[in-house]
């Protein structure tokens, strides 16, 4: 979607690349789950503990209020789905044409 202001455009902006780095949170997670990477390598080690630093403070306050159901922690889910209604709410409250 096309805005006109720049602020509007940068906002959205970070919110995706924030959203595609939780998804790679999430690949990278369930690769080391599954030991399909080298949990050793020094690449995956500082990749993880640097996406662990920009998510989990996040993800540890939505866990205080949504206990993961059973074994499955639907936290990022929840995380996901608040960064697409914040950009919803971007676009249909404070778009400029």
């Amino acid at each position: 979607m096309i805005n006109l202001n720049p602020f509007i455009n940068l906002i959205d902006s970070i919110l995706g690349i924030y959203s595609l780095l939780l998804f790679c949170y999430v690949i990278i997670f369930y690769l080391l789950l599954f030991k399909i990477i080298n949990p050793y390598s020094q690449f995956v080690i500082k990749l993880n503990r640097f996406l662990a630093k920009i998510f989990e403070p996040v993800l540890a306050k939505i866990r205080r209020y949504i206990p993961p159901l059973g074994n499955v922690d639907i936290s990022i889910i929840v995380l996901f789905l608040a960064i697409q209604f914040f950009r919803d709410i971007l676009y249909n409250y404070f778009y400029v044409y």
